[in-house]
């Protein structure tokens, strides 16, 4: 997921914290803009930048739960994480009850942190492509049958009805309704979704490679 198109914001009254952070999210390939407090935030962000927040929760004017209220009351479309020294088991599980992304506690390994960016701009991008959670897909692809898998790699390959008939010598009426049944099970709708269902099955060692 690592990709310099995506901004990560760090949201943190500590100099330090926004040094060092935003070394760490530049080595892994990431843009990142730092701000040293809300204020500074809700004035100078660009909603529409894909990419992601981290807040810290204690800061002056404006707290960072304050911040992730107000941009939830402007529906902001970017995953919103949190990396506090303040936080404590009820204030994580209401952040993440209403939405955050996920509650980090400093001091925070970088593994894990780059891990958590990660995590939450990959649930974005399944999201924007009306994608299920990966669990959900491998369960929903593991019911198909031999058949209807055949015509989904079939059709993530642009083929047409008439040469995937061709393929397996059957009717094109035939491949129609196990198309429609396969599409059907997996939730997907658009050549894009079953593109990016292939690769996924690939890079876990569902399939093999191209």
């Amino acid at each position: 997921m690592n990709d310099v198109h995506f901004l990560v914001r760090v949201v943190d009254d500590d100099p330090s914290t926004l040094e060092g952070l935003g070394f760490m999210l530049r080595c892994e390939g990431y843009e990142v803009k730092t701000y040293p407090s809300a204020t500074e935030f809700l004035r100078d962000d660009m909603p529409s930048v894909p990419g992601c927040v981290i807040l810290d929760v204690r800061m002056p004017d404006m707290t960072g739960l304050e911040l992730f209220a107000e941009l939830r009351r402007r529906q902001y479309g970017q995953p919103v994480l949190f990396l506090t020294g303040h936080g404590d088991i009820e204030m994580a599980v209401q952040a993440l009850h209403d939405g955050a992304a996920d509650f980090l506690v400093k001091p925070v390994d970088g593994s894990k942190l780059t891990e958590a960016v990660a995590k939450a701009l990959e649930a974005k991008r399944r999201v924007e492509m009306g994608l299920p959670d990966l669990t959900e897909m491998l369960d929903r692809w593991s019911k198909l049958t031999t058949r209807e898998k055949e015509i989904v790699l079939c059709v993530g390959r642009g083929w047409m009805n008439k040469t995937i008939a061709c393929e397996y010598d059957i009717s094109i009426r035939t491949v129609e309704a196990h198309r429609a049944s396969a599409l059907r099970k997996l939730g997907l709708t658009t050549p894009a979704q079953i593109a990016e269902l292939i690769v996924e099955l690939r890079s876990r060692g569902y399939l093999p490679k191209a």
